[in-house]
């Protein structure tokens, strides 16, 4: 059995080949679909929070921090939300 990561990457091959079934696109669009809504969960837990009196220590920002992020405790924008606003070479 393949894990979902494997499936997608098959499905993603076989698109920007040319070659995908019908039936496998809409398993791709179906796949497409849970990792948008799982990023969305993500998103939604890493928010800013409105304790001011915390104080950030080791913050990379420079100075331009606003809040704690309420999902990890670090400087908001936290890490998790930079990584998943960075885009990567392909």
């Amino acid at each position: 059995m393949t894990t979902q990561p494997e499936r997608l990457h098959h499905l993603l091959d076989r698109a920007r080949r040319g070659v995908i079934l019908p039936a496998e696109g809409e398993a791709l669009a179906e796949l497409v679909a849970e990792l948008e809504a799982r990023i969305e969960r993500v998103r939604n837990e890493h928010t800013p929070g409105h304790d001011w009196s915390w104080k950030s220590f080791g913050c990379t920002h420079k100075g331009q921090h606003k809040a704690q992020c309420v999902g990890c405790g670090a400087c908001h924008p936290c890490p998790t939300l930079t990584a998943l606003d960075t885009q990567t070479a392909p």
